[in-house]
């Protein structure tokens, strides 16, 4: 009895998906055991991994404990806040409008929030939506500052007229916060809904992330939620919360793996998902195409702690910002990526569209790149690449950074060998001071501790070397340099925090 060709065919398909899903499975079960393995290499308390290939969620699992010291677990529905990688909503909440045709991704600014001002009117007139989205502006990478703050979101922006910029409008790649606020602050003046509101309804529910949220008070209200750990003096420590909402559009999203792996499945779907239009193809493509060069020198000095590691150790033939996403090569291949940092936390996305292949990685330990060296592991079993131990790759490049930089967090002061004392007594520093940027601080000097008390913030501020002091805090931005302006005459005339804002000082006490 002849066969025909198609049955032939078919049985020949057949076959083939069913090597293909034993391949896959032996694969899982490696990566699996790998990740454990990761997880007590870096003494991470809480991580969750997701993997998906084309359109079907193919591994989803937690791993440890939400919290150090108690026993419940993480599974594939705990919430972890997932930092900068609310940035790619905010792009995607703006592709939605631009679908609708209310707005253009190049219109300025201005022309939606006109009270808007920059130091220079010029800039004002022409920074666009592209510009933010890009980190292209040239304004201060060092914004974040603003997270210590009581500020509103409106009040921040209209206070960023205070900033100077660091780099050149639309020829360098400088990361920054407050204009991703700023973005997203073009969404309630174009569509009449919140920035919040709007994520919720035309990005979450569209995707099923019933779970998903834009606010600390929600994510603290879940019971299903993970602790935030920093690495403090070598110790893996315990941290309050960090609230982020002041400046949301760039980094307030907490999320779990079964919620971002449905995100992940719309990004490798180009804007569709289960057979819906979240987000036209065009727009998908454009915030996946690069906008901007990265300068890897300046992106490994200002944020030595993060990914730039691990990007660093895949020496890319380029390395790219597009709207809300890296975009890089990675073994001869297009990768779109972006990591999250907050206090204690720590996450990591990453796909690739020419293997349909994407992951997300959560976990509540910083500073650590464990996320990236999930992420990378997994980019490798599954291009068949020779094995790489990415895990212990980073986790010597952070042991040697740490050995060398024992301060933690980003860009610090570091202590002489033999520091000189203050200029005057400290006493002379206690009193009231004034940020046009930043708004009050005080400073407190009680039994020779030096106390500074900025918006939420209230931390011991530790000696440095003369009149500078390191504030003294666990966080993204621990142990920030903060230096005493003090004249010839010896009179404090105001602080100056990582060498650019000057906070007068406007009552001595």
């Amino acid at each position: 009895m002849r066969m025909k060709l198609t049955d032939v065919l078919a049985g020949i398909l057949g076959l083939c998906l069913s090597l293909s899903a034993q391949t896959n499975d032996r694969v899982l079960q490696q990566l699996d055991a790998q990740f454990r393995r990761m997880m007590s290499d870096w003494e991470c308390p809480g991580m969750a991994v997701a993997i998906v290939k084309g359109d079907s969620v193919i591994f989803a699992k937690g791993y440890g404990v939400r919290e150090l010291g108690r026993p419940e677990l993480v599974d594939d529905n705990t919430l972890f806040a997932v930092g900068s990688q609310t940035k790619a909503f905010t792009a995607a909440a703006l592709a939605i409008l631009v679908d609708e045709g209310k707005l253009k991704w190049d219109d300025p600014v201005v022309k939606y929030l006109p009270e808007f001002e920059l130091s220079d009117p010029e800039l004002t007139r022409r920074l666009s939506i592209r510009d933010c989205l890009t980190h292209r502006s040239g304004f201060d990478p060092l914004s974040a500052q603003f997270l210590f703050t009581d500020l509103s979101r409106d009040e921040i922006l209209r206070r960023y007229r205070f900033a100077k910029p660091s780099g050149v409008f639309r020829a360098s790649f400088d990361y920054n916060n407050i204009l991703f606020l700023l973005a997203g602050q073009v969404i309630p003046a174009v569509s009449g809904m919140s920035w919040d509101d709007f994520v919720v309804e035309r990005i979450f529910k569209p995707l099923g992330m019933k779970a998903s949220n834009t606010s600390i008070t929600r994510y603290v209200n879940n019971a299903n939620r993970a602790s935030a750990h920093e690495i403090i003096d070598g110790k893996v420590r315990n941290i309050p919360l960090l609230n982020a909402d002041n400046y949301a559009p760039a980094g307030s999203i907490n999320s779990n793996i079964a919620d971002m792996a449905r995100w992940l499945r719309m990004q490798i779907g180009a804007g569709l998902f289960e057979k819906k239009r979240i987000v036209s193809a065009p727009a998908m493509n454009e915030m996946h195409t690069p906008q901007v060069m990265v300068s890897f020198p300046r992106v490994f000095a200002d944020m030595p702690f993060v990914s730039t590691y691990a990007i660093q150790l895949t020496e890319p033939l380029f390395l790219t910002y597009g709207l809300g996403w890296f975009i890089q090569e990675y073994r001869g291949k297009r990768l779109i990526h972006h990591g999250g940092d907050i206090d204690g936390q720590r996450s990591q996305i990453g796909f690739m569209p020419d293997l349909n292949l994407g992951v997300v990685v959560l976990s509540n330990l910083h500073p650590a790149t464990l996320a990236e060296a999930v992420l990378f592991t997994v980019l490798d079993a599954f291009l068949g690449a020779g094995a790489r131990d990415w895990s212990g790759e980073l986790l010597s490049a952070v042991r040697a950074y740490r050995a060398k930089t024992p301060e933690s967090g980003q860009r610090v002061l570091a202590a002489a060998a033999s520091p000189t004392p203050p200029t005057v007594p400290l006493e002379r520093f206690a009193g009231a001071y004034d940020s046009e940027a930043y708004g009050p601080a005080r400073v407190v000097v009680k039994d020779g501790v030096v106390e500074l008390r900025l918006g939420r913030l209230t931390c011991s501020l530790r000696h440095s070397q003369g009149n500078a002091f390191l504030i003294n805090t666990p966080g993204i931005l621990g142990r920030l340099p903060l230096t005493f302006i003090v004249g010839e005459n010896g009179e404090v005339a105001g602080m100056r925090l990582l060498g650019i804002t000057e906070f007068k000082l406007v009552d001595e006490r």
